[in-house]
């Protein structure tokens, strides 16, 4: 079959009365299931080869990121392919990933207001905290040359309260290798971008998330989780909602590194939350 005839018949599909009612009964109300479908086919048609892969997870995939109401187009969202060993041999399949800008927009949803920023080695930047709170000061070398990835960090206000993370260079490497993509996909091809998504991720653990709903769906950022969905989805019915894969533990202890400089200034009962 074609590349073309191939894109045809998955748009079909994808535009039936069935997979359009599965969509509608899982996005937000503020989310059209006609610019859901329209984006989903764009992000098919610009990569296709996940028509290669196991079709029942590239369904599965479409729905998750319809529950979480993200458009699963490189920004918000990502369908990622993955080799998943099966017998004696590899299956590919699809996973749906929350890209930085969907977990920006999820926690903005929760009335959280959150930034993520990469650091150069030619950026200034501050990171202290007092009896009143945590702060960062980045000022981005505007011209020339910023030089090589340092660090990564991400802010969040919640209250009158200010909550910052930090990760250098080591931290994130440590968290790539340990991800089974961590020489290929999303990592090869937006490494600064996926490190923001790192420290978002442990940014998000500390603060006090009062949705459930976005609270269960910003869990998929813990990378192990994600890699689980690999082997634990369900088969798509339509028009059930995809059956929801078992929470995986998430780790509370972590590399202190770049974060130490907060850790000095701090009180012993905010030292808790690092």
């Amino acid at each position: 079959m074609s590349n073309l005839v191939a894109i045809k018949q998955f748009n079909q599909s994808l535009s039936s009365p069935e997979m359009t009612g599965h969509l509608q009964k899982l996005l937000p109300p503020n989310v059209s299931v006609d610019r859901f479908t329209r984006t989903t086919m764009v992000a098919i048609q610009n990569n296709s080869g996940v028509l290669e892969a196991d079709r029942q997870s590239l369904y599965n995939a479409i729905s998750r990121a319809a529950q979480d109401g993200l458009m699963p187009d490189g920004r918000e969202a990502a369908l990622i392919i993955h080799n998943v060993k099966s017998g004696n041999g590899y299956v590919k399949m699809v996973r749906y990933s929350q890209m930085v800008e969907g977990v920006i927009k999820q926690l903005g949803n929760a009335g959280i207001m959150v930034h993520a920023a990469s650091v150069y080695e030619a950026d200034e930047i501050e990171i202290w905290a007092d009896e009143r709170g945590q702060y960062v000061k980045h000022r981005p070398k505007v011209f020339g040359s910023r030089g090589d990835l340092i660090g990564v960090y991400a802010t969040a206000k919640v209250g009158d309260r200010t909550f910052v993370e930090a990760m250098n260079i080591e931290e994130i490497e440590q968290v790539r290798a340990a991800s089974r993509s961590g020489e290929n996909g999303p990592w090869k091809a937006w490494y600064d971008r996926m490190a923001q998504k790192s420290v978002l991720h442990r940014l998000k653990k500390r603060l006090p998330i009062v949705d459930p709903e976005v609270s269960d769906s910003l869990r998929a950022l813990d990378e192990e989780a994600e890699e689980a969905l690999l082997v634990s989805e369900e088969p798509f019915e339509a028009p059930q909602t995809a059956k929801e894969p078992a929470e995986q533990p998430v780790q509370t202890k972590r590399p202190r590194g770049l974060q130490a400089v907060v850790d000095t200034k701090i009180s012993d009962s905010e030292e808790d939350l690092f």
